[in-house]
């Protein structure tokens, strides 16, 4: 498992039983979903929204319904949300999952949350950080769909921790920078072809749902929003696989303009001889970018890779 999710903090837990490019934005005429009943609420809690931790509140009422009906949720299901906020699409979650598992970084906006949903034992809320609470070790991810506006600030990462998860989420509806999304959807030889669209289409079946405007956000951001639907594939890489996956696709897009062949190489303690003969065998040029190969590509270099390993162990 990535390091992101070794950490641990200390984190509060509390059942509420105690507590597409054409936009669509129109702001809900109730509390917490305009801009200056949200600017009251967060005012009143002492919240200061902060770019550090990318805090942009949803409040626009057609964009949550969007991406509640993209999780396709039922009475049996459990969500995960990160980042919550001020509930917007908790309560929404509430009403359609089995049970609602929210996560919250900010103390002020947690002591916030438990009271407002202080009546539905269904919610379950956690003060913490999720790239710190092993939520892989934590909860049966793979039995939940995760359905968040995610941080700006951290958004990639949660997702690439998320896809490197033997037991990842089943279903994932997010809303990301559109500049994220971008990549998570890319095509092999495209500017936006990266290493986050590896991992993520290694693991998910990944598209674009809609894209959204600024000002359906508070403080409005500098930039556009997209929600995106992750459904998770079938396995491809066993674990000692998805080791060597890692290791090989990180090294390679760290130098994307270099030669493929000499990053492998150097990533798979392969001799180069060696590598040039799987690529040839996959019909790859030694002389091939990363960018060029694709994620069904890279799938089976890792495979190739570990299996050349395995082999050379059981020799010695």
């Amino acid at each position: 498992m990535p390091n992101g999710w070794r950490g641990s903090t200390s984190d509060h837990t509390s059942g509420s039983g105690n507590n597409g490019h054409d936009f669509e934005c129109s702001v809900l005429p109730v509390k917490l979903t305009s801009p200056s009943s949200a600017r009251s609420i967060l005012s009143q809690l002492g919240v200061h929204p902060s770019k550090k931790l990318g805090q942009n509140f949803l409040i626009d009422r057609n964009i949550a319904e969007i991406i509640i009906a993209a999780a396709d949720l039922t009475g049996r299901d459990r969500a995960l949300e990160i980042g919550p906020g001020l509930g917007v699409l908790t309560e929404r979650l509430a009403a359609s999952a089995e049970s609602v598992t929210a996560i919250e970084i900010d103390a002020k906006l947690c002591a916030y949350l438990q009271e407002r949903f202080r009546e539905q034992p269904s919610v379950n809320l956690i003060c913490g950080d999720i790239l710190r609470l092993d939520p892989g070790g934590r909860f049966d991810l793979a039995q939940m769909k995760v359905v968040s506006n995610l941080p700006y600030s951290s958004g990639s990462r949660i997702l690439m921790e998320f896809a490197m998860m033997m037991n990842r989420p089943a279903c994932v509806v997010v809303t990301v920078q559109q500049e994220v999304a971008d990549r998570m959807v890319a095509a092999e030889g495209s500017g936006d072809y990266g290493l986050l669209t590896i991992w993520l289409q290694t693991a998910y079946d990944v598209r674009a749902v809609k894209s959204v405007s600024p000002t359906c956000f508070w403080p409005v951001p500098v930039v556009q929003s997209c929600v995106v639907k992750m459904v998770r594939r079938p396995d491809a890489l066993s674990g000692p696989e998805k080791k060597v996956f890692s290791r090989i696709t990180k090294r390679c897009f760290s130098h994307r303009r270099k030669q493929v062949y000499r990053m492998l190489a150097a990533g798979s303690g392969l001799d180069n001889a060696t590598v040039v003969e799987l690529l040839g065998n996959m019909g790859l040029s030694p002389k091939a970018r990363p960018s060029d190969i694709s994620v069904e590509q890279w799938i089976t270099l890792a495979q190739e890779i570990a299996g050349v390993a395995e082999l050379a162990v059981r020799r010695t």
